[in-house]
């Protein structure tokens, strides 16, 4: 018994020294290599949390002879390899890389990119599982060989909805030489490589066990168990090299839960500061944000304190960097937004979002993009502990476009300190008047706030009546919008309308939304100045919800201003043919499979609803036939599926400093004319009594004929207006011209004999083929919703392997290189 004990102490004693001597992995941050020596900064480095650029570098045969290996076996943002000449392989210098995680991106786009490298002649990242984010381009290479022999699909992790490859002008494959040995293996025969004897590997490759049907990836251990699928080096959670998500320790979670952080967005931790870095919030950080500041705690642990004391300028959307954490500013706010194409009021949303006090003042001058106050939607205090001039705590000057102050129903409190308003043209008296309830200490005087210089280029006494406008035939590129009918009196001084119209995902519009003053918004400004009550907003994107109003233009200077507005209404465009396929993969699997992967259209014009795929054998040589690499893809140049907008909305519409925007010389001598013909200068005195009854059917039938009059003007070349709409099926297979005709139908398209699959599969494997066949495989794509709704095909031409050929090669102990291809991009 004191032997088994000893024994098992011993088993654990050993355990627990092999626990406490693990290394964790050394972590370097970004680096950019130009030298052969900045190497030397990476030599013990196994994570980089950060990117790796290696560019503009040359190595000569002896620094080449003496590079040594670099350990790096994670990168967790992008690798760039630019302009290297002298290497042949990436092998030396990533022969362990395993993940590349793309959590920052190359232009927000690639995870990999080999690009323009002289003497490269294999990639050789033979260790290379996956790229997580980002897409891949490897191009302008003209030593590289084998870069067609690798299963970029896989290493893209089958995503092929958002990321892709582009392998373009390296060296062609029949140019290269062949990467199989002497006696491969049965195993070798299915398996691709980087070079000659270096196949590649691919995730869980060891657990291809028989496996149930509810397990997610399809991968069991030898007991039948469904494997993890947070883990891409192994099948257990709780040990495992490599996660696809968060690593704690040796064990994949999903989630980092305090009082652990998040550091170099791949590890929880439990403190920041044995990295270096700093705490914010559930985050480790490098250096804390704009407005927070470190603060060291007692177990040593620095934390990131938001400190919103001081006063504040905003000029651009720089200055606003750390304010959206802000409910009490402990300070006084200016806005002064000199540069008009510097700050978005999108900006303005996000950074006020949460501010509900100023301690101090706030002061808005000289900011023509604004339109309202609208993005301090929580405020509801201006304490004035700090004045503007010692006098004022509510300071608004020289605002071209401001129109509103608050939201709808908001109350913000002055309680001590006075306003001041001047020099805002287009700010009614009126909604200035309306703070003096929340003004405690002072009353609002001709001082602080005139009706001479607030408002004046505006008409504040009108009321703004209701514009009634509904959307009364949509296609997938236009819209027609159908105004009411206005009376004759509205319909006198009236120029004719403005449109505004803009994407809108969701249904949360307001009037006052990313407005921007000077018009460098995102909404589309249609101006037509006639008063016919038809429009149509052109240049839409299909399947698109767009929300829109409409006001009224108005002679400027007419005696009875009529000005109304419509409420923001939604609609949607109708879906259109979707775009060819971005690409197409195929490989030959065997004398009689060939297997396909494709990316979904680029331009979907609506919802995918399926795929299409036609395949037949090509009798003809292809020799000699006219097929090449440029004619394997039909680019589609309908204008269905390119949106090439023809109008900018910051461009669209005239602005109100045009010369002809209120056409001001030609109102003004039309009612000049009228009065001129219908206003005598002297009554006469009447001859005739006229009864009360005969006034008032003379006033019937006018006011009658005005009616009629305005009906017949507002409907003035309604057949101008007409959009085209999607036509019904016709009723009978195979109608004839004539029939299509006079019935207005079209034929539906004869898609049966395709084999259809869903939106959700982007792989298939097409069995029972001839072998040493080429085959002509075309696919579509088609939308929900929509008649005919498959857009053009994509073709490709695929070749099975000789079983004849197979067995020579067999014989010799070589065996063949399957096809291995894929086409580009199909649009610019």
């Amino acid at each position: 018994m004191p032997r088994l004990w000893q024994c098992c102490l011993f088993i654990v004693t050993f355990g627990i020294v092999l626990v406490a001597g693990q290394k964790e992995p050394n972590i370097c941050k970004s680096i950019t290599v130009k030298t052969i020596q900045d190497f030397e900064k990476l030599k013990n480095c196994s994570i980089i949390a950060g990117h790796v650029q290696i560019a503009a570098l040359d190595f000569t045969p002896e620094t080449l002879a003496n590079l040594k290996p670099l350990p790096i076996e994670e990168i967790t943002e992008y690798l760039l390899v630019y302009r290297v000449n002298g290497l042949d392989t990436l092998e030396r210098l990533f022969p362990k890389l395993l993940v590349i995680r793309g959590i920052k991106l190359l232009y927000d786009k690639y995870g990999l990119v080999i690009l323009e490298n002289r003497n490269l002649e294999n990639i050789g990242l033979v260790e290379l599982l996956r790229v997580f984010r980002g897409s891949i381009r490897i191009e302008s290479n003209p030593l590289l060989c084998y870069a067609h022999t690798i299963n970029w699909v896989s290493i893209l992790g089958n995503r092929s909805k958002k990321y892709h490859y582009i392998l373009n002008n390296n060296k062609p494959p029949n140019f290269c030489p062949l990467f199989y040995g002497p006696n491969p293996s049965d195993e070798e025969r299915h398996r691709q490589c980087w070079s000659l004897g270096k196949f590649q590997r691919h995730p869980m490759a060891n657990y291809t066990y028989p496996c149930l049907a509810e397990c997610p990836n399809k991968k069991c251990n030898e007991k039948g168990k469904c494997c993890s699928d947070n883990c891409l080096t192994g099948c257990n959670d709780e040990n495992c090299k490599v996660c696809i998500g968060i690593t704690n320790g040796k064990k994949c979670i999903r989630n980092c839960m305090p009082p652990n952080a998040l550091a170099f967005g791949r590890q929880c931790v439990p403190y920041c500061h044995k990295y270096n870095l700093l705490r914010f919030g559930s985050e480790c950080v490098d250096k804390c944000p704009a407005l927070y500041q470190s603060i060291r705690e007692n177990d040593g642990e620095e934390t990131c304190t938001l400190n919103c004391s001081g006063n504040f300028t905003i000029k651009s959307s720089e200055d606003l960097k750390g304010f959206e954490d802000c409910g009490i500013l402990e300070g006084s706010l200016t806005i002064e937004l000199t540069d008009i194409k510097k700050t978005s009021t999108n900006d303005l949303d996000i950074a006020f979002a949460n501010l509900r006090e100023i301690k101090g003042y706030l002061k808005i001058v000289r900011s023509p993009q604004l339109v309202s106050l609208h993005f301090f939607k929580n405020l509801h205090t201006i304490a004035g502990n700090y004045l503007a001039e010692d006098k004022y705590s509510f300071y608004v000057v020289n605002n071209h476009h401001l129109e509103n102050l608050w939201n709808t129903n908001q109350k913000v409190s002055i309680p001590r300190g006075h306003v001041y308003f001047h020099l805002n043209p287009r700010l009614c008296y009126d909604k200035i008047e309306d703070l003096k309830p929340q003004l405690k200490e002072a009353d609002l005087t001709v001082t602080d706030a005139s009706r001479n210089s607030n408002g004046e280029q505006v008409y504040c006494e009108s009321i703004i009546s209701e514009l009634n406008a509904t959307i009364d035939a949509v296609n997938a590129h236009e819209a027609r919008v159908l105004i009411e009918y206005l009376s004759p009196e509205a319909l006198t001084p009236l120029i004719g309308y403005i449109f505004y119209y803009k994407e809108a995902p969701k249904r949360n519009i307001t009037n006052y939304d990313n407005r921007h003053g000077c018009g460098h918004d995102n909404w589309f400004v249609d101006t037509a100045p006639s008063k016919q009550r038809r429009h149509i907003l052109r240049n839409l994107r299909p399947y698109t919800q767009y929300a829109y109003f409409v006001k009224t233009l108005t002679i400027s200077n007419y005696h009875y201003q009529v000005d109304a507005s419509s409420d923001i209404q939604y609609f949607r465009t109708t879906p259109a043919r979707p775009g060819p396929l971005q690409k197409i993969y195929y490989r030959s699997l065997s004398p009689n499979e060939i297997e396909i992967h494709w990316w979904p259209p680029r331009i979907t014009n609506g919802a995918i609803e399926k795929y299409t795929i036609k395949y037949d054998e090509v009798v003809s040589n292809r020799s000699s036939d006219t097929f090449n690499e440029k004619s394997q893809t039909q680019p589609a140049t309908h204008y269905e599926f390119c949106h090439c907008p023809t109008i900018d909305p910051e461009l669209s519409g005239p602005m109100p400093v045009d010369d002809d925007y209120f056409q001001r010389e030609q109102m003004v001598y039309d009612e000049s004319m009228y009065n001129f013909i219908y206003v005598p200068s002297k009554a006469k005195k009447a001859n005739k009594t006229v009864s009360l009854e005969e006034v008032q059917e003379n006033f019937q039938r006018v006011h009658e004929e005005m009616f009629n009059t305005s009906i017949k003007e507002q409907d003035h070349g309604k057949n101008d207006f007409n959009i085209s709409i999607p036509l019904p099926v016709c009723n009978v297979r195979n109608p004839s011209m004539a029939y299509k005709v006079e019935n207005n139908c079209q034929e539906m398209e004869n898609i049966e004999k395709d084999l259809e699959l869903p939106s959700t599969i982007h792989t298939y494997t097409l069995k029972n083929l001839k072998p040493h066949t080429t085959y002509r495989i075309r696919m579509r794509a088609c939308v929900e919703g929509l008649v005919n709704g498959c857009g053009p095909e994509t073709t490709v031409w695929a070749e099975t392997v000789s079983e004849h050929f197979v067995q020579i090669l067999q014989s010799l102990n070589l065996t063949p290189v399957l096809n291995d291809k894929s086409l580009g991009v199909l649009q610019n």
